[in-house]
Order: structure tokens, then sequence, then C-alpha cells
């Protein structure tokens, strides 16, 4: 028989890796990047410069560093970024 730490221990571990997995699953990918006000600077360059595509975790992804990135180019006046859980 095994000792109920064992136990207790075995279905934190397995509720650990389950929370994991479910973190990187396709469930929290970007699924809509959308780009307003593009009037100087093309849709491309703003995606290239954002880093970011449909396969991009949204739990992870950094604003801030994709931010400084885009306001690089002195056209960009402002970033706004705006998060929504699916579902």
């Amino acid at each position: 028989m095994y000792s109920r730490k064992f136990v207790i221990t075995i279905i934190i571990c397995a509720i650990a890796f389950g929370a994991v997995i479910f973190m990187f699953s396709p469930f929290f990918y970007l699924r809509e990047i959308v780009i307003s006000g593009e009037n100087t600077v093309t849709r491309a360059e703003i995606t290239n410069r954002l880093e970011a595509d449909l396969t991009t975790n949204l739990l992870f992804f950094n604003t801030r560093a994709a931010r400084r990135r885009i306001m690089q180019n002195l056209y960009i006046a402002d970033v706004t970024f705006t998060r929504d859980l699916p579902g």
C-alpha cells in the first residue's frame, strides 16, 4: 500500500502537469491580429515588427517588447494591445 504523502504528491504532480499542458495548448493561441489606422505604415511592416503570428501563445506574449519594437518606427504615434481570453 502506498503512503498518503506519496498519493498526494502524485495527484499534485498530475494536476500541475495537466495545467502546463493546457497552458501550452492551442487554446491560448492568438486568433486574430487587428491593426487599425495604418496610413503611412503597411500592415506587413507592423506585423513583422510585432514578431507574432497566429501560433503565438497569448499568455506568454510580451506586449512591452512588442510595443518597443513597433514604436521604433517614427510614423507610428501609439500602440495599444487588447487581450481577450478565449471563449
